[in-house]
């Protein structure tokens, strides 16, 4: 693919909110400890409006199972952000709910 990739460094933020995912019980047997962290950017452009959803992604390679080792993925957080015409980002945040905290 064309998006770019890019490895955070480790840290106690990314690592609370990779322990946040696996003791929601989302699936069993997770390590306790993400390894690797990813983030990736998304940009989808309309005429006048440019939508760009983050993710980030913890990763690591499961050997605790007798089978073969596993890489595990986990979702751990994502924003979405709109530039543009301010009367489409407006327009495209009243539809979806985003930006209500900016709001008053």
């Amino acid at each position: 693919g064309t998006r770019d990739v890019e490895s955070l460094p480790h840290s106690a933020d990314l690592q609370r909110m990779w322990s946040t995912q696996v003791s929601s019980g989302f699936a069993e047997n997770i390590p306790e400890n993400g390894d690797k962290f990813l983030r990736t950017d998304t940009v989808v452009r309309f005429p006048g409006l440019r939508l760009t959803n983050t993710v980030v992604n913890g990763f690591v390679v499961d050997t605790m199972k007798s089978s073969a080792p596993e890489c595990v993925s986990l979702l751990i957080g994502e924003s979405r952000a709109t530039s543009g015409r301010k009367p489409l980002v407006w327009l495209f945040n009243k539809l979806t709910a985003d930006g209500q905290h900016q709001q008053q």
